[in-house]
């Protein structure tokens, strides 16, 4: 055989054994373990990218450790619709890594493009830029100001929402049970900043209030600042769920689901194989579903998933259909 048509034919497989869907989400991992040898164990970034799965949300996911400071100053953040931070909480077993100017002028420039940013630390609020030298965020998300909480080693006690408006958190009441001191206290821009959630420590005799999460929606870009971790949160009964909270934030940054998920049945953001060989196993009764909604297998959009589902998708990996769902 020809050479030259050999190459073609390989270069054509290997397009066509993975089509890539866009991704919606960047989710970056700051938090890290007492040794900065991994991430932190119960860094939210684990909840998030669970919850996002399962909304039908792809994205993409990168640890940073606490010394490298290229990775943050180099992300194209253009790339995505949104992008969700965990930067941790300096605990004695757990530790944040710090924004330096470059990093931090970095993501505003992005905002600043008509990006929107979801990010979540107990120190990078106050203690990063007031006394480690870390970049100072509280204009870019419509933060008058913030404050270190001189509540010791268990700030968060009881996380109740406050916001009308979206992102819509009234009613929602949570306990929380997570890394937990020194928190941030952050409080909102007049005209600018929405607080959306206030932690309430009831510790007899004190009571206090203090505000730990708050949104802004400039008219070109949109951001959620909390001092607060949501993989803290703990689910209560109705709608005081992580995911329902997820479903809140992503409806105020106006993210939906951009590229097609029919097809991508193991949730990892593109078409393979590998999702042909789960269907199989489905129709066989060997699973009883897949790492993402059951609706992305119904590739026909029929209403059940069945043996034309299985057809349709080894067609599309054979480049025989152009997208899916395919209607015929």
């Amino acid at each position: 055989m020809n050479l030259r048509y050999m190459l073609v034919g390989v270069l054509l497989a290997v397009a066509l054994s993975a089509w890539a869907l866009p991704t919606d989400v960047l989710v970056l991992n700051l938090d890290r373990d007492q040794t900065d040898t991994g991430p932190d164990p119960n860094s939210s970034t684990t909840s998030i990218r669970a919850l996002l799965t399962e909304l039908g949300y792809s994205y993409t996911y990168q640890e940073v450790s606490l010394h490298d400071h290229t990775t943050l100053a180099a992300i194209d953040y253009g790339d995505y619709p949104l992008v969700i931070i965990a930067v941790g909480v300096n605990c004695l077993f757990q530790h944040a890594h710090i924004f330096n100017a470059a990093e931090g002028q970095h993501l505003v420039d992005y905002l600043n493009t008509g990006g929107r940013v979801y990010m979540e630390g107990g120190d990078v609020w106050y203690q990063d830029p007031k006394n480690n030298g870390g970049y100072n965020f509280c204009a870019a998300f419509g933060i008058n100001y913030s404050q270190s909480s001189d509540g010791g080693a268990a700030d968060l006690w009881h996380i109740r929402g406050l916001s009308a408006a979206a992102p819509v958190t009234t009613g929602l009441a949570f306990d929380y049970g997570q890394d937990n001191c020194f928190i941030d206290v952050i409080v909102r821009q007049q005209g600018v900043g929405t607080q959306i959630f206030k932690n309430i420590k009831n510790d007899p005799p004190n009571y206090t209030e203090t505000s730990i999460a708050v949104a802004r929606d400039a008219g070109t870009y949109r951001t959620i600042a909390s001092s607060f971790e949501f993989g803290g949160l703990v689910d209560g009964a109705g709608n005081n769920t992580r995911r329902h909270l997820l479903e809140m934030y992503l409806d105020f940054f106006g993210v939906e689901p951009g590229g097609s998920r029919y097809g991508d049945l193991d949730g990892d953001g593109a078409v393979t194989g590998a999702d042909l060989v789960l269907m199989a196993e489905y129709l066989a009764a060997n699973i009883a579903g897949f790492e993402v909604a059951l609706e992305w297998a119904d590739l026909d959009t029929s209403g059940c998933v069945d043996v034309v589902d299985q057809t349709i998708l080894d067609h599309f990996l054979a480049g025989h259909i152009p997208t899916l769902p395919f209607s015929h």
